[in-house]
């Protein structure tokens, strides 16, 4: 009998197998129209280890950029993203969830910047005196 009486030896609980999952991406995949500001992220379905996340586990050839995780979310705020141009994203199995679980297998992704900069895109127009109504009359 095991101590306590009970007959039942405690049991460990199974460890943590599972591997990340990618569930959303930021641009689309196959969007034709991201925008050259952007930032390029990444939600998986359990947290990840930020030590495993690196310019060759997480890359767009040819972008440079600062990597961030915060939690079960990985962001690249690239320096700088051309017009009209394609970017493909990979992600490699060195990216690990906090036990060591890998990335199943390697995923890519591919999106395209618009073709040019959208007039007062992100401004706040309301502040722009140009953009407010005329309070002349047309008497």
């Amino acid at each position: 009998m095991a101590a306590g009486g009970c007959g039942i030896a405690p049991t460990q609980p199974e460890p943590d197998k599972t591997p990340p999952v990618v569930v959303t991406l930021s641009p689309v995949n196959g969007s034709q129209s991201a925008d050259v500001n952007t930032n390029i992220v990444v939600g998986f379905s359990e947290r990840i280890d930020r030590r495993s996340v690196t310019g060759t586990s997480f890359r767009v050839d040819g972008v440079t950029g600062t990597l961030r995780v915060d939690g079960s979310v990985v962001t690249l705020d690239p320096d700088s993203l051309q017009l009209e141009t394609p970017y493909t994203v990979v992600l490699t199995t060195d990216i690990r969830d906090l036990v060591g679980n890998r990335l199943a297998a390697p995923m890519t992704w591919s999106f395209r910047t618009r073709a040019r900069v959208m007039a007062n895109a992100g401004q706040d127009t309301r502040r722009h005196p140009s953009s407010r109504p005329s309070s002349s009359s047309s008497r």
